[in-house]
């Protein structure tokens, strides 16, 4: 085995980073220690640590570079990972778990840029060097929008499901804004209701809409007069006119947020009526079971917000438990093999030199 692939093997193998690159794995992780005063301080060991993993690297990467002789590029893509990952927290966090670097080709497309960087550092290249700022500048841009789409599958969930809930609160706020203002005050309800036999209109002239876009603001115009005649003078005072046009509003509501995500048929109309039946048999164009509905909306997204990312540590927790296992597995087979494939090539060697010569 050659040297090349001694160095390949030896960055592959468990914990092998920190082994060819000659860190001390537990002088990497942070530390803590005590003072006199009962006051923990933290130690300098870690960007002693940094200090001492670049320099080794700019050596190792001139013997291995590409460029140079008896250098090799599948070697120096490995050394320049286990560069990057020994100096990144959140990489090394994870390759300390498992032993193994599950994402060694993620940053293959910046090995270039890294290249000519080591390799105008071991030229001594001044020029180049600087020239070298404005291009790290601009591949730090582009690194941007990945950093913002690294979240996890949990993140998702919980900014999909915040999404949904404070759209369901605007939502919400305009129908009780329609159902307590707009229909009650001649002064709100004239403009408001033809602005929407505007749209009407709009909708039905050339180039014409689809039916479903034209009935949506057509059964807030209907939901809308028939609650503003259906209203009463005395606020306690409930008519079935103004429930049957509540729910026509609030179907409309819910149709146009779900419309692209719902199929459009008989079964989907029928539960939207028996829906919005029943939740404005709730509201009752009150401004207090508004208030209360919006208040345990607003409650809800409030323990979303607090619950998931608790939730997302735990599950964390107990996959981090899961691969340290595996990884602890992964080490001590690998100890066993390079223990046998050591006696073995002992033996081999013994066997050869206790050999008589003819």
């Amino acid at each position: 085995m050659n040297e090349i692939d001694v160095a390949l093997v030896d960055l592959m193998a468990p914990d092998g980073y920190y082994k060819y690159l000659g860190i001390p794995k537990a002088a990497v992780e942070p530390t803590l220690h005590f003072s006199d005063n009962n006051e923990t301080e933290p130690l300098n060991a870690k960007s002693a640590n940094a200090d001492l993993i670049k320099k080794n690297y700019r050596k190792l990467s001139r013997k291995h570079h590409p460029d140079r002789p008896g250098g090799n590029v599948d070697t120096f893509r490995m050394l320049n990972r286990a560069h990057k990952v020994l100096l990144n927290d959140k990489l090394r966090q994870q390759y300390d778990i498992l032993g193994i670097d599950l994402d060694d080709d993620e940053l293959d497309q910046d090995n270039d840029d890294d290249t000519d960087s080591v390799n105008d550092e071991a030229d001594g290249d001044v020029a180049a060097a600087a020239k070298d700022a404005d291009s790290k500048a601009q591949k730090a841009k582009r690194k941007q929008p990945k950093q913002d789409k690294s979240h996890t599958i949990v993140q998702e969930i919980a900014s999909t499901v915040l999404a949904a809930i404070m759209h369901v609160i605007v939502r919400t706020v305009i129908m009780g804004c329609v159902a307590c203002l707009v229909v009650r005050y001649r002064l709100l309800f004239y403009p408001a209701f033809l602005f929407i036999l505007y749209v009407i209109v709009r909708s039905i002239m050339p180039p014409r809409a689809l039916m479903a876009e034209i009935m949506s603001p057509t059964m807030i115009a209907i939901g809308l007069l028939v609650m503003h005649n259906g209203r009463t003078r005395d606020e306690n005072l409930w008519t079935i006119w103004f429930w049957m046009g509540e729910a026509a509003v609030l179907a409309s509501f819910i149709f146009n947020s779900v419309s692209d995500q719902l199929p459009r048929n008989w079964m989907t109309m029928s539960a939207l009526a028996v829906v919005s039946l029943v939740a404005t048999l709730w509201f009752r164009g009150s401004v207090w079971n508004y208030a209360m509905t919006i208040g345990l909306e607003s409650f809800l997204a409030l323990i979303v917000a607090l619950a998931f990312p608790v939730f997302e540590f735990i599950l964390e927790t107990i996959l981090n438990e899961k691969l340290k296992k595996v990884g602890d597995k992964v080490r001590a087979h690998h100890a066993v093999l390079e223990k046998h494939y050591e006696a073995k090539l002992a033996q081999t060697r013994n066997d050869s030199s206790t050999k008589p010569k003819k």
